[in-house]
């Protein structure tokens, strides 16, 4: 597992007591640099909790799993598009579903702590 990922569900993991946004933004810095998109980012983000979730969302508290599994099935945006002709509705699809996927994974299922 890369050192992004473990970085970002050991923050997840973390007490609630950390400072869990300011560990996700330093982990995005240092993995993706300090650039003025990554900031950006950072800025929008947070460590978000449900009743059974925690995981990478946005301030307002939406997982970005859930975001991102909502675009599923969406038409291929005209700037993907334009960058990649060749895409087709199928493969972007699948693009989507693993992102879905790969967010999923990294997020802590408290479900799982609660029945047992």
């Amino acid at each position: 597992m890369g050192k992004f990922i473990s970085a970002i569900e050991k923050i997840i993991e973390d007490d609630i007591n950390c400072d869990t946004n300011g560990a996700l933004a330093q982990a995005i810095l240092a993995y993706g640099s300090n650039t003025q998109d990554n900031q950006s980012c950072t800025s929008n983000l947070a460590v978000v909790a449900s009743d059974t979730y925690k995981g990478v969302g946005l301030l307002t508290g939406v997982l970005l799993s859930e975001l991102i599994n909502s675009a599923e099935g969406c038409l291929i945006p005209e700037q993907v598009r334009n960058d990649y002709p060749e895409l087709t509705q199928s493969q972007w699809d699948a693009a989507l579903r693993i992102c879905t996927l790969l967010l999923t994974d990294v997020e802590r299922n408290f479900s799982k702590v609660i029945q047992n």
